[in-house]
């Protein structure tokens, strides 16, 4: 009973926490104003405007929360794991946009646009401001929910499919941030390095694909002792 109360203690404190980075994330976005440093660099200058990845670029939402979700119910560990590359993501990013305010001046035209997608990006523009770009957050955070996918599917089976789908998913989220000319390729880059810096930390420096190894052999070595002691 004290363990369970723990358990849980442990991930509501986890979740204020994230509701605290994501009050500070609001209140950076509601002060407006010009940002101070405009994110470019001249390959955004080719990289085509495609409404249709507002599709991904919104998916991402789920993609974080569905493996919130299940690690929550399932894996504590996993869970504070995930909720801390989350959470610190978050942090930094917010960090670096209060010490370093920037933004972007890349969005598209779309005064005679026409079209679902189109109007799904209008709305998206109208809902988040072009400010508070790097690190992008949307680069940062799926990577950490491909390795909570990867980690947590490791324990079951299909685990490469589920892996694979995964990360095809996250590259169409890193590639809609800038396909729909919300981030700079900068940002996204800038993402990407956070997220790494995060993983290694939280995770060690081992590569995901050796622990996942070690998992397996952990998971095969379980079994055989089950099958021994029958």
């Amino acid at each position: 009973m004290i363990n369970a109360v723990g358990s849980l203690r442990r991930r509501l404190l986890l979740l204020a926490a994230a509701a605290g980075g994501y009050l500070w994330f609001y209140m950076l976005e509601q002060a407006g104003g010009a940002p101070g440093h405009i994110m470019f660099i001249p390959l955004d200058s080719y990289i085509p405007f495609i409404p249709e990845f507002v599709v991904f670029y919104i998916s991402w939402y789920i993609y974080l929360l569905v493996p919130a979700v299940l690690l929550f119910l399932r894996d504590e560990g996993e869970f504070l794991r995930y909720g801390a590359f989350l959470t610190g993501a978050l942090y930094m990013a917010c960090l670096v946009y209060t010490l370093w305010p920037n933004g972007i001046e890349l969005r598209a035209d779309l005064s005679a646009a026409t079209g679902p997608f189109n109007a799904l990006v209008r709305l998206l523009y109208e809902l988040d401001t072009p400010t508070n770009s790097a690190p992008s957050l949307h680069a940062a955070q799926s990577v950490a929910a491909h390795v909570a996918i990867v980690r947590l599917a490791a324990k079951r089976r299909r685990s490469r499919v589920i892996g694979v789908l995964s990360m095809a998913l996250c590259v169409l989220i890193l590639l809609s941030t800038v396909y729909i000319k919300q981030h700079s390729i900068a940002d996204m880059l800038w993402g990407l390095l956070l997220a790494g810096v995060l993983g290694t930390v939280i995770y060690g420096g081992g590569s995901l694909k050796r622990r996942i190894s070690g998992d397996r052999k952990l998971q095969r070595a379980a079994a055989g002792s089950s099958v021994d002691g029958a």
